[in-house]
């Protein structure tokens, strides 16, 4: 087994090869997530649609926080390097993971004690559970990219939401109809891709962490996590905070258009990767290649695809959902300006800054959530809307200041 850095891509032929797999990958994943947007929704209606909302919602936001930055870690080459510095830093993931669990499970109480998350109790509880295998689990698929085997972690991610979406198909050809039951076959979902992920990313095995990486990696990784739990909270939290404040019909409603947002951030999954890898490496004109493009697929993809929200939404929800069109059309055309964020991120942190990245985003977060909170009463889902906009922009601009340094050569 050969552990060593493979070659950049050196002709445009090569260089589209990988991004149209990236793109193919990222497809994947946006297909997936609708597909099991779609059926809940046929299946479930408005009030159950929601409460599947917090639970992929809530496993996607506690996975973040349980990985506690060690992904990006092993994927930063300032990190790790070495065969025996990705051992142990699995065997961190797993370590690091354990505290943020115990904290974990009562915000997992709580947010079931809302009235879009009280029949989803015991699977929020579950998943709370987990974190130690699921942050293992993205862990591995990262010494998968830190090994150059791009292309194989983007499947590993992409696994994820399509475990859920073939666990759901399963339930539903058994007889299971019921919101709990989807919730579980969601909840089996995570357990099978984080189980897959480790198959494939941690076949060197676990080493117990050396106190010198512990010391090199402990910062980098905290302030990266700082920035990867805000940036995550930025895309997802405002679900979470709607099912506290708004009706679960509302909820379920928004849920479905910020589903279809997430055809523009394609882009972010699609060239992250090559993006990742291009800065670690020092190669700027693959920066500023990925990140274009990243950057104009994003906004082709918003402006299409905010068309589509609004003439097919209730199409392909279903009639109860008709209402939710604008607001989807609408966080469909500012998703673009959410890849541009997350992409600016990478550049940030792979350079050795992923203090820089916690800032913006949670400034991000903070002006987003505020807004959402403020405007809600007035003008009910288009202050989600707004928040969004407001988090998102404040995001991008603040991590521009500090990417265009890396991107132009300076010191």
């Amino acid at each position: 087994m050969s552990w060593g850095l493979p070659k950049l891509a050196s002709t445009p032929r090569t260089a589209a090869l990988r991004a149209g797999l990236g793109i193919g990958t990222s497809g994947m994943i946006v297909a997936a997530n609708a597909a099991t947007g779609i059926i809940a929704s046929r299946v479930l209606g408005p009030d159950g649609r929601a409460a599947f909302a917090l639970i992929v919602v809530f496993a996607a936001l506690s996975l973040t926080l349980g990985s506690v930055g060690v992904p990006e870690a092993i994927a930063s080459r300032h990190i790790a390097s070495t065969h025996r510095h990705w051992s142990e830093l699995l065997s961190l993931s797993i370590i690091v993971s354990l505290p943020v669990t115990i904290v974990v499970v009562p915000v997992a109480l709580l947010v079931a004690s809302t009235e879009s998350g009280s029949g989803v109790r015991a699977q929020l509880v579950v998943l709370a559970l987990s974190l130690p295998l699921r942050a293992w689990g993205l862990s591995a698929a990262f010494v998968l990219l830190a090994r150059g085997r791009v292309s194989l972690h983007q499947v590993l991610i992409a696994a994820m939401p399509l475990s859920v979406l073939l666990a759901m198909l399963t339930t539903l050809l058994l007889g299971f109809r019921s919101t709990a039951a989807l919730g579980w076959a969601a909840v089996a979902g995570s357990m099978i891709s984080s189980v897959l992920q480790v198959s494939m990313g941690a076949l060197g095995g676990l080493s117990w962490p050396s106190a010198e990486l512990i010391s090199t990696a402990g910062t980098f990784a905290a302030k990266s996590w700082v920035g990867a739990a805000a940036n995550s909270a930025n895309q997802r939290a405002d679900v979470v905070v709607l099912s506290m404040l708004a009706d679960p019909e509302a909820v379920g409603i928004y849920a479905n258009a910020a589903s279809m947002a997430s055809l523009a951030v394609v882009a972010a999954a699609a060239f992250g990767p090559r993006l990742r890898w291009a800065v670690a490496n020092n190669f700027r004109p693959g920066m500023r290649r990925w990140l274009t493009a990243g950057t104009l697929l994003s906004v082709g993809l918003g402006i299409v695809g905010s068309v589509g929200a609004w003439a097919l939404f209730g199409t392909i929800y279903g009639p109860q959902f008709e209402s939710g069109r604008y607001v989807a059309a609408a966080l469909v055309l500012i998703a673009p300006i959410l890849t541009l964020s997350k992409l600016l991120a990478i550049v940030v942190a792979m350079s050795g800054s992923p203090g820089r990245v916690a800032r913006a985003e949670v400034l991000g977060l903070a002006f987003g959530l505020a807004t959402l909170v403020l405007f809600l009463p007035a003008i009910g889902l288009w202050a989600a809307v707004l928040g969004s906009f407001v988090g998102y922009v404040v995001s991008s601009s603040v991590e521009w200041q500090s990417a265009r340094v890396t991107l132009q050569g300076r010191t």
